[in-house]
């Protein structure tokens, strides 16, 4: 099961919807890749629109994604950036990586504003 851990990210986003807001998730990969770059939701009534959970990756090396096909759980080491969007404005909890695992920064927004 190469795509097991695509799988269960995408899932988790479908699941976490806001709730009374129809969203459809989306998945990026990195170009000429299998590697997913950024999973999100979108609302359905404007795909312009971020709406709820967000996650961004950094590109792995070809020994790292073969290692991370096996584990789901072991993508989570290489996220670059992770928080929610409400109607496309930064909300709630953010953390930013500026390696893998290397914390860069972390901090709350309200409707878009760093608090």
């Amino acid at each position: 099961m190469p795509f097991r851990f695509f799988t269960i990210t995408l899932l988790i986003f479908i699941y976490s919807s806001a709730a009374g807001q129809d969203t459809k998730p989306v998945l990026k990969k990195f170009p000429h890749s299998r590697q997913v770059a950024e999973c999100y939701q979108v609302l359905k009534s404007n795909k312009e629109i971020k709406h709820g959970d967000y996650v961004s990756y950094f590109p792995l090396q070809k020994e790292q994604y073969k290692s991370v096909k096996k584990v789901a759980d072991s993508l989570e080491h290489f996220v670059k950036q992770r928080g929610i969007y409400q109607y496309g404005k930064k909300h709630g909890a953010w953390v930013e990586f500026s390696s893998p695992g290397i914390l860069h920064s972390k901090g709350e927004y309200d409707q878009g504003k760093q608090t």
